[in-house]
This record gives C-alpha cells, structure tokens and sequence, in this order.
C-alpha cells in the first residue's frame, strides 16, 4: 500500500493540532499519564535533597546530570507510547521499562547522548573555570553544534519509537533534509506558549507559596515536565509522519 505524506498545514496550525494531540494523549493513555506523573512527582520531591543549592564545582554538575539521566530512563516508555500513539494509533495501557527488548534501550541509548551533549557547554564552563576564553569558544561551538542535531532528532526519535526501517542518524539526516525552517518554526510556535506559562506560573508560585514547601513545588514541576514532554513528542511525531514516515510503508 502506497503511503501518502500529509500536507503541512503551516507552523500555527501544527501547533494548534499539536495541543489537540496532547489532550488526546492525556485521554487515551490514562495510566501511563498517571505513572509518569507519579515517577515525576516523586523524583522533583526528592531533588532537594539530592541536589542542594546550585553551585558551579564538578561534584554538583555530575549529580545533577545523573539525575537528569535516571529521570529521563524512568520516563522513556511514556515517550514512545505517545509517539507510538499519534505514529500508529497504538493504545499502551501498562507501563513497562522493557529492559530485554531493543527499542527502549536504542530510545534510552540516543536520549542519554543527547543529554549529555545538551549540557556540554555547562559542563565545560564547569571543568575549566580558569579557561574563560577556551571555555566560552566551546561552548558557543557545541551550542551551535546541539542546535544543529536537534533537527535531525526530531525525525529520529519517533522513528525508533515505532521500529521503522531506516531509523540511524544518516536517514534522520536525509528526511530533514531541505525541511529546517519548517522543524524549527513549527517547534517554536508549539513549544513557546508552555515555555512562558511555566515560567509565569514558577513566579506566581514562587511570590505566593514558601520556599521549603517541597509538594508544592513538585507538584508544579511534575506537571510542567510531563506536559513539555508531551508536547514535544507529539510535534516530533508530526513531523516525523509529514517527512520520514515513508520507512513504515513495509508496515502498512
């Protein structure tokens, strides 16, 4: 059966549908909603006392990162059932971290180089505090270089997600190819409206509730992360349906 891409529909209209996509989400896949939020909830209640105040020594930035890490492995299968839902409509009841099978691992696998290259340039800026210089071109270098791999990842992620043939880093490449603009701008118009409702919403909070109120806090968290992932599976899995879901014609 041939497959037919869809249209793009312009960045606002994708971020319009992509909202619609999450509700949908939230709706269908009830309780690994529900999971994930607890395993959030959970890690962001006990982030006070695994990550005292911020500050800028080696220790700190690699407990901070290992958090990131384990957060990110625990909230993985949520991820690829949103993908696999909008991708191929697939309804994922449960909540497994399927540790013998290859599509968490290969999912977990990129997610973890992404982190850690997403947070290069703060580690750097971290290990050579006396190398003002060498460390502000590095981090300018890898900033410019993470920017440019988050818009092949935006094809690559969905197609691990539903074990589509072809799902490496060359054909990511390859479907973005001639498709930047249209990536970045849907992805901003998308995200940008979630990114200042959690930043009002974490002054307000932070005016009216005390700081050491620690549910509060994580509570809001839980749900800001929860929500931002959502969200920004769904537009990868719009994009990836629009200009890479042509791996999956042996499927259909």
């Amino acid at each position: 059966m041939n497959m037919v891409t869809p249209r793009n529909p312009g960045a606002l209209k994708s971020s319009v549908a992509a909202w619609g996509d999450v509700r949908e989400s939230f709706t269908w896949l009830f309780t690994p909603v529900l999971i994930t939020f607890l395993i959030l909830l959970a890690l962001e209640s006990v982030k006070t006392l695994i990550l005292p105040l911020p500050n800028s020594t080696a220790d700190f930035e690699l407990k901070r990162l290992s958090y990131e890490a384990v957060k990110m492995i625990l909230i993985v299968p949520y991820i690829i059932a949103v993908h696999r839902f909008i991708i191929l409509g697939e309804i994922t009841t449960g909540y497994r971290i399927a540790i013998g099978k290859p599509r968490p691992w290969r999912f977990s696998g990129w997610s973890l180089a992404f982190l850690v290259v997403g947070n290069s340039p703060t580690t750097i800026s971290v290990l050579l505090p006396g190398e003002a210089t060498l460390g502000d071109i590095l981090g300018v270098v890898l900033s410019i270089s993470i920017t440019v791999a988050a818009i092949p990842a935006m094809v690559l992620f969905p197609a691990v997600a539903v074990d589509a043939a072809g799902a490496n880093w060359r054909q990511a490449i390859l479907d973005t190819y001639g498709h930047v603009w249209d990536i970045v701008l849907t992805t901003i118009v998308a995200m940008l409206p979630w990114i200042v409702v959690a930043v009002l919403g974490k002054e307000i909070l932070q005016s009216s509730v005390p700081s050491d109120t620690v549910i509060a806090f994580g509570i809001f968290d839980a749900i800001v992360v929860l929500v931002g992932c959502t969200l920004g599976a769904v537009v990868a899995s719009r994009i990836y349906q629009r200009i890479g879901a042509h791996v999956l014609k042996g499927r259909i």
